[in-house]
């Protein structure tokens, strides 16, 4: 049986630092899991640095998330921002995928 999962993509784009960055991310974020949506992309394509309040923002997002029995997964990597992800040992939290169709895909026939 195939169940429809509610899924949506955040799209950060430039540096993920402290300040209007992370908190429109926050925002965005905030508002879905307030509509229902805890299956969420975040796709980091775009994204050209990522501080410790990116970082902090990401473990965030994904606690959150998994309180209310869903799940971030992060999209598109740039090599700066996997570097960081992976010296902090925080990669490894995460399902990381090459694409959005990817990412979309892994949500298809869970039960």
């Amino acid at each position: 049986m195939s169940t429809t999962v509610n899924v949506r993509i955040i799209s950060p784009e430039g540096p993920m630092r402290m300040g209007e960055s992370v908190e429109k991310l926050r925002t965005d974020f905030d508002e879905l899991l307030a509509t229902g949506v805890n299956h969420i992309i975040i796709n980091l394509s775009k994204v050209t640095a990522l501080d410790s309040t990116g970082i902090g923002y990401l473990v965030r997002a994904l606690n959150f998330s998994r309180q209310k029995g869903g799940v971030v997964k992060l999209v598109g990597l740039p090599a700066q921002v996997r570097n960081t992800l992976t010296v902090t040992g925080l990669l490894k939290l995460f399902e990381v995928f090459d694409d959005n169709a990817a990412a979309l895909a892994s949500f298809a026939d869970k039960k």
